[in-house]
């Protein structure tokens, strides 16, 4: 799990940045998202509400054909902006 210690930290942020990977080879950017968030929310149920900014990682591995379409998907999917 993510840590007492740091999930204590996280309730007094105002702002999350959550930085996704886009390495897909142990599932897409928007499941570890949504892991992420459901952490959050077995803590606190208010964590996954807040304002949070989304950043896609390691997109110098791909195409920037693939990080257009990846970056798509994802914003469509989660109904955030995400900032690759």
């Amino acid at each position: 799990g993510l840590g007492v210690d740091f999930l204590r930290h996280v309730e007094r942020c105002p702002v999350d940045v959550h930085l996704v990977s886009a390495e897909t080879w142990d599932g897409d950017p928007a499941d570890r998202w949504r892991r992420l968030n459901a952490e959050l929310a077995a803590w606190d149920e208010a964590l996954p509400k807040r304002r949070q900014l989304v950043a896609l990682t390691k997109i110098d591995l791909l195409d920037p054909d693939e990080v257009a379409e990846m970056v798509a998907a994802f914003e469509a999917e989660i109904g955030r902006k995400v900032y690759p």
